[in-house]
């Protein structure tokens, strides 16, 4: 209809309203990556045929896929989304390692996250390293999976010791190798290392653990050599001091003598040792004395013996005399003990009239000149000591000179001389004088007297008045001078 004021006719048009053309493809199912993915048909359930873009599904990544019909009235694309499922990776833990030969772990055939499947191969080897695949049952959308099993190496575990055979009392060190830590038996003792002193023969075990918790086991023997015996004797062994000992080594074969020492257990000196079979050692001091002999047996052991040698205190005899020199005016002489440890004593004078005395301090009177051997016997239970002294009594001094004599050479009276006892022979002089003072005779010998006639010329004197003179001294050393008248007759 125009608008008004205008010179126009009404028209009439008939407008047709097509339907629209759309294809009624259903929704794709979502499905498991890396499946095979559904076809895309070109021709619509309805009969819409056309075209996807893409063509086909990808069976890794989702996506949406556009259908266009082909040329006609109304057409009308359809669009679909694919959803691609990523698959479930089974959970299984890692194989833990085991040792070479251990019971092997199972293979399950459910993952903790649920998925079954089964594996290739079905059972760990025990002894080789291997890798195991898990394939999941199919309508999983699940992927398969591996695992590598871990087998650690049993170690080779040895053990030394050193020494492998040892003395009573010695220390064996043992050592272990080829392991991380190691730990011993008998004893429950851990370490590379361990020090041992068997009491016998003894097997020792030795466990050693890798850093892979794999043990193996070893032994070693240590051998105890057998035990050696030293015997002596000692003659005696018990005594006064100074006290000699003879020791001697009982030879059985066991011990090898050229190791033989011996310590007498003076400790006095530094020098009381020998390396003498039968040795001979002299105690100077009182006590006892551990006496030790050690040797090495054929088997390479030490061994010892011991002894206690017994010295009994020894008294020590010792006196004086006073006087120890004397005559017969004074024949009394007193006897001091100065002995030590003494408690009996005995005295020998050396006087066949009285010659005994148990006093500690006795006297004894000689009744005759002579050289006197006295003897002090002590005592102190059952050591003794004795000593011996000399004591001189000489004779009582006596000088007695003639008046007169006759040198007629008759063997009677025929020189003028002193006599006398308890005077030195060797300090003597005699001096003959006429009676004008003029020396006609000297001698210095008591054996040698005036024969009458003038010395060195062998001319006779004339009787008359000689004057003499004597130096005389007695034996303790006093001195006499004497001058006198003798009358020489013919």
């Amino acid at each position: 209809t125009p608008n008004a004021g205008q010179c126009s006719n009404v028209q009439i048009v008939n407008v047709t309203v097509n339907p629209q053309t759309v294809s009624d493809f259903a929704a794709i199912p979502s499905f498991c990556e890396g499946t095979i993915a559904p076809i895309l048909s070109t021709t619509a359930p309805n009969g819409v045929t056309g075209t996807w873009s893409p063509a086909t599904i990808n069976n890794i990544t989702s996506g949406t896929y556009t259908f266009t019909p082909n040329s006609g009235l109304c057409p009308t694309n359809q669009i679909l989304t694919v959803t691609v499922l990523a698959p479930t990776v089974p959970n299984f833990a890692t194989i833990p390692a085991f040792c070479k030969g251990d019971v092997a772990p199972i293979l399950s055939n459910t993952s903790p996250n649920g998925i079954t499947g089964t594996w290739n191969p079905s059972t760990i080897n025990n002894t080789t390293i291997g890798t195991y695949t898990f394939t999941p049952n199919a309508g999983q959308c699940a992927s398969t999976t591996t695992l590598t099993s871990t087998i650690n190496p049993i170690p080779t575990v040895t053990a030394t010791a050193s020494p492998d055979s040892v003395c009573s009392g010695t220390t064996s060190v043992l050592t272990g190798a080829g392991a991380n830590t190691y730990a011993w038996m008998p004893g429950s003792l851990l370490g590379t290392s361990i020090n041992v002193t068997p009491t016998a023969t003894t097997v020792y075990t030795v466990v050693g653990t890798s850093t892979g918790n794999c043990t193996a086991s070893n032994i070693v023997v240590v051998t105890l050599l057998s035990e050696a015996f030293i015997h002596f004797t000692s003659l005696p062994n018990e005594g006064c001091a100074p006290l000699t000992v003879k020791f001697n080594y009982n030879y059985d074969g066991t011990i090898d003598t050229t190791t033989l020492h011996w310590d007498f257990g003076d400790p006095s000196t530094t020098t009381d040792v020998s390396n003498e079979t039968s040795p001979t050692y002299t105690y100077t001091n009182s006590g006892d004395f551990i006496v030790t002999l050690s040797g090495v047996s054929v088997s390479g052991c030490t061994a010892f013996g011991h002894d206690v040698i017994h010295v009994l205190n020894s008294p020590i005899a010792n006196f004086y005399a006073d006087p120890s020199i004397t005559d017969m005016n004074f024949p009394l002489i007193h006897f001091y003990d100065e002995s030590t440890s003494a408690y009996e004593w005995m005295w020998s004078f050396g006087d066949p009239h009285s010659n005994l005395s148990f006093e500690q301090f006795p006297e004894h009177t000689y009744d005759n000149p002579g050289n006197y051997s006295v003897m002090l016997a002590v005592q102190n239970g059952e050591c003794v000591d004795t000593i011996t002294k000399y004591i001189l009594v000489r004779d009582a001094f006596t000088f007695y000179i003639p008046n007169t004599f006759s040198p007629t050479y008759d063997m009677l009276n025929d020189n003028f001389n002193g006599k006398g006892l308890g005077f030195k022979t060797d300090d003597f002089e005699l001096y003959i004088y006429d009676r004008w003072g003029e020396k006609i005779f000297f001698t210095n010998d008591p054996e040698k007297g005036w024969n009458g006639k003038i010395e060195g010329k062998d001319k006779v004197c004339m009787e008359g008045m000689y004057i003499y003179k004597f130096k005389v001294v007695e034996l303790n050393g006093i001195e006499h001078k004497y001058v006198g008248n003798v009358l020489l007759l013919r």
